[in-house]
């Protein structure tokens, strides 16, 4: 539920939709001024700001507070991924009372009106699941190269005022309403690192909402251009392999039977095509999936089970502090 509708001159008043900001931290002392500084400095809504640090090595945590003391620092004792740390500060956002939470990574900056722009396409939108800017060159004004596969076209030929509906676009750029992730949950724990984006992308869509790419709005990440590291591929065949566990309604034996012998008909393909790096990203895959059997059953059985998997919202919260309105 929204406070207000924009007013159109930049402004946020008492009544703007609140925006959580959700920032998980790992040695991120090269990054974290500018991603903060950008979620702070945000017009016409109003804004708060979670970090959850995943027990930084360097002064990340200091940084934040003494440089940012109105945003809500959690430090982990030890580091639980990019999934569990986010679900800890999108579980505290949503009893912040978040109209939208904003999944922001450490090495990404928004421009200064992305916030309201991205609630503005989201109150016309038919069904907004995961709204995103367009993701740019992080210290340029191009969009990233691989904006071009997620979007099946060219950055460049999109007009301005766009709003594209697409399967999926990564989560270092991700306004969710809130409402969607009550009913969506967070990210699956079966993933560390790789793979829980595109989980979650998967859920929200088929909860009927959409992944959508708002032109107007610019978000800029350092993410590396070129082909995916080996572990991204891994993570990929991982996800491929988690989805059809997860959701077959077969018994154990015939589901973890039939995904065995599917997997070594792909390795085989792979060798005869001499594709060495998929066959490599594969076997890494398989031995993740062999040794997570436990954790996907889990999960499969919170899925089956549970509102909103994966969160833990409080019904009375009781720390709506730090929420501070942007001009």
């Amino acid at each position: 539920m929204e406070r207000n509708q924009d007013t159109g001159n930049g402004k946020a008043d008492s009544m703007s939709p609140l925006v959580v900001f959700v920032v998980v931290t790992y040695n991120a002392s090269r990054w974290i001024r500018k991603c903060l500084s950008s979620a702070q400095n945000q017009s016409g809504v109003t804004t708060a700001i979670i970090v959850i640090d995943n027990r930084s090595d360097d002064d990340t945590s200091d940084i934040v507070r003494t440089e940012f003391p109105e945003a809500r620092l959690t430090i982990n004792k030890e580091n639980k991924g990019f999934g569990q740390a986010n679900n800890q500060g999108i579980s505290l956002a949503i009893q912040m009372g978040a109209d939208y939470v904003f999944l922001l990574n450490q090495d990404a900056w928004i421009d200064q009106h992305c916030s309201r722009i991205l609630a503005a396409a989201g109150r016309t939108a038919k069904s907004p699941g995961v709204l995103s800017p367009m993701h740019m060159e992080y210290e340029g004004s191009r969009p990233h190269s691989c904006m071009a596969t997620y979007l099946q076209r060219n950055p460049s030929d999109i007009p301005a005022g766009e709003v594209i509906n697409i399967p999926f676009v990564p989560a270092a750029l991700w306004m969710i309403p809130a409402l969607v992730m009550r009913r969506a949950g967070g990210f699956d724990p079966v993933y560390f690192m790789y793979g829980e984006d595109d989980d979650l992308a998967k859920r929200i869509r088929g909860d009927g909402g959409e992944v959508l790419v708002v032109a107007d709005a610019r978000g800029y990440h350092a993410e590396k251009q070129g082909s995916p590291p080996l572990r991204r591929l891994a993570a990929k065949h991982y996800s491929e392999s988690c989805a059809l566990l997860r959701f077959s309604g077969h018994p154990v034996i015939r589901r973890y039977g039939g995904w065995f012998v599917q997997e070594l008909r792909s390795l085989l393909n792979s060798l005869a095509r001499l594709r060495f790096r998929q066959f490599v990203a594969r076997v890494m895959a398989l031995a993740w999936v062999i040794r997570n059997v436990s954790t996907i059953e889990s999960s499969k059985r919170t899925l089956a089970n549970s509102p909103g998997p994966f969160l833990s919202i409080r019904k009375n919260p009781s720390d709506y502090k730090n929420v501070t309105a942007a001009s």
